[in-house]
């Protein structure tokens, strides 16, 4: 995931294995299998070129403006809209430290956790070997993250805001907290992030005026994320099906409070945008409040974890009492 869908506000399936008490998962099915095939040919680690920004660049946008909500408001559109160029540099800023915070500290440590055994389940030999693909996948997407957002900082000379940690951590830090089995939680964290993003990248690097590095980054990102998104659907649902019905209620119900660590609104950072490019606390309070609080972000939530929900109703959990009011309840407070 690079963390599009979460970083804005803003796929499918398994059957029985083995899995729980050390036991071998089943292998992938068979699309999670093919998804696999001609990796060392079709990977982007493998094939795409270093994506790099030109001087001309920071004449353009750095980051689509139809994923930057706020910049609709009258104090920003119509009072200073002389700001918009410098607020998308710190929005890039911000989704390139997101994904690669993403990518590094969940996602990478999850699928580590999978292939050395650590979580209390094991993957075969042919899944493991795919999750080694999918660590070099990760670990390029956060190489490149890193990368554009040295080149843009460099050409821009915008300086970033901070390195404030991304919300989704603490959230999952505070879940596992919580939590009898955090390895547990923590994979079901990384399994809902992989499943949420595929779509909204596609839809981010196709659109608007953006440089061709930044929407090139994107187009990799996404293409590899097809992969991870069938790897982890299929992991996910061959776990929950490995386990008693009642434990795999309580599993599926952390899941919309995974989903909405990664659909919430990231208004700690916008708000330090806000006050990076010069407007002052109350204007910042009424841009967030106008722009996040009085619109409603449910149906918004519900259409990106649509497949989350189509798997779950595959395995017979998402009538469930528990599982369904989480659900009811999932976006309210976004």
């Amino acid at each position: 995931m690079c963390g599009v869908a979460g970083f804005f506000t803003g796929c499918e399936f398994a059957q029985t294995c083995a899995l729980k008490n050390g036991g071998a998962c089943r292998s992938l099915t068979t699309d999670a299998a093919r998804s696999f095939r001609g990796w060392y040919d079709k990977a982007s680690v493998r094939r795409s070129p270093r994506r790099e920004l030109d001087p001309e660049d920071i004449a353009l946008d750095l980051f689509p403006r139809h994923l930057v909500p706020h910049l609709a408001h009258p104090l920003i559109a119509q009072s200073h809209p002389e700001r918009i160029q410098h607020l998308l540099t710190l929005t890039l800023y911000r989704f390139l430290t997101f994904t690669f915070n993403l990518e590094m500290q969940l996602v990478n440590d999850t699928t580590r956790k999978l292939i050395m055994h650590e979580l209390p389940f094991s993957l075969d030999g042919a899944a493991i070997l795919n999750a080694q693909k999918l660590i070099c996948d990760e670990a390029y997407h956060a190489l490149f993250c890193a990368d554009l957002l040295d080149q843009a900082i460099t050409l821009t000379e915008v300086a970033p805001t901070g390195t404030a940690r991304p919300a989704f951590l603490s959230r999952l830090a505070e879940a596992q907290g919580a939590s009898e089995d955090p390895g547990i939680t923590q994979f079901l964290y990384t399994a809902v992030s992989e499943m949420l993003i595929t779509a909204t990248l596609y839809e981010a690097r196709s659109a608007g005026e953006v440089p061709g590095a930044v929407s090139g980054v994107m187009l990799d990102h996404a293409a590899d994320e097809a992969r991870h998104h069938i790897f982890y659907r299929d992991l996910l649902g061959s776990y929950l099906t490995s386990l008693p019905k009642g434990d795999a209620q309580a599993a599926a119900a952390q899941i919309p409070e995974a989903i909405a660590a990664y659909m919430e609104p990231d208004l700690p950072g916008i708000r330090g945008d806000l006050l990076a490019v010069g407007f002052d606390r109350d204007d910042c309070e009424e841009i967030l409040f106008d722009t996040y609080a009085a619109t409603s972000h449910k149906d918004y939530v519900d259409m990106s974890a649509r497949e989350i929900q189509r798997l779950l109703h595959e395995l017979d959990l998402s009538p469930t009492a528990e599982v369904a009011d989480a659900f009811a309840h999932l976006g309210e407070r976004l």
